[in-house]
């Protein structure tokens, strides 16, 4: 046991450093992607583009009917 030469493996602080390593990058992939962002950017874009052709709807009924619908 007194030669350490021929053992083979990893020690436990290469495997701490190792697993940090890998929970930093995974932290920063996770907030630079962000799903739920994106998503919401989706949504946002839908809603805008509704709220465009509603109210081109209600200037063409407008110039047609002289008024806007009640």
């Amino acid at each position: 046991m007194g030669n350490n030469k021929n053992r083979k493996g990893f020690t436990l602080l290469e495997l701490i450093l190792v697993i940090g390593i890998i929970g930093t990058l995974s932290a920063i992939v996770v907030v630079a992607v962000n799903p739920t962002k994106q998503l919401r950017k989706t949504r946002d874009s839908e809603r805008r583009s509704e709220i465009a052709e509603l109210q081109k709807a209600l200037n063409q009924y407008q110039i047609k009917n002289g008024d806007f619908p009640e």
